[in-house]
């Protein structure tokens, strides 16, 4: 899975990457969390940083938050 991220993010950046990487459906919240950043690099790639921001929101809103990792144990 980390691997596509990255595939994903050299493209980002404008390397070419001839990598055919599928999405892993079935994946923990981190691994959730990675495949959206993937997607948002794919809209980085073809030029629509709107789409990015919009992936990017929804990713920051998620319909349970307690489910979201907490590394930090900070406050919510």
């Amino acid at each position: 899975m980390p691997l596509r991220y990255a595939a994903k993010r050299l493209m980002a950046l404008g390397r070419r990457v001839d990598l055919d990487l599928t999405v892993d459906s079935h994946v923990d919240v981190i691994l959730e969390q990675v495949n959206v950043l993937a997607d948002v690099c794919d809209a980085l790639a073809d030029r629509q940083p709107d789409k990015a921001l919009t992936l990017l929101d929804d990713a920051r809103t998620p319909s349970t938050p307690s489910a979201w990792p907490n590394p930090c144990g900070c406050a919510r």
